[in-house]
C-alpha cells in the first residue's frame, strides 16, 4: 500500500493478500468496475482505517498492564 506521500506503508502481518484480493474482486462485482480501478480505493480506505487506528490516544486504546507500566514511570 502507498501513502499520499508515494511512501509505503506495510499492511500489518496479519492481513491476508488473498482475502484482499477477494474483497477487491466483490467491490469489483458490485460496482461494475475493473479491479484496477477498485484497487487504489480500497489501498486508500484501509490506509485511513489504519491511520486512524493508529492516532488514538494512549487512554482509549492502553491495555490495564500498559496503565501500570506508564503510571511507574
Amino acid at each position: 500500500m502507498v501513502n499520499n506521500n508515494n511512501q509505503i506503508v506495510p499492511f500489518p502481518s496479519e492481513v491476508n493478500r488473498e482475502e484482499l484480493e477477494g474483497v477487491v474482486q466483490v467491490l469489483a462485482n458490485v460496482t461494475k468496475l475493473p479491479a484496477e480501478v477498485v484497487k487504489p480505493h480500497l489501498d486508500a480506505l484501509l490506509e485511513q482505517l489504519m491511520k486512524s487506528k493508529q492516532e488514538q490516544p494512549f487512554y482509549k486504546t492502553a491495555t490495564a498492564l500498559e496503565w501500570i507500566t506508564a503510571f511507574r514511570e
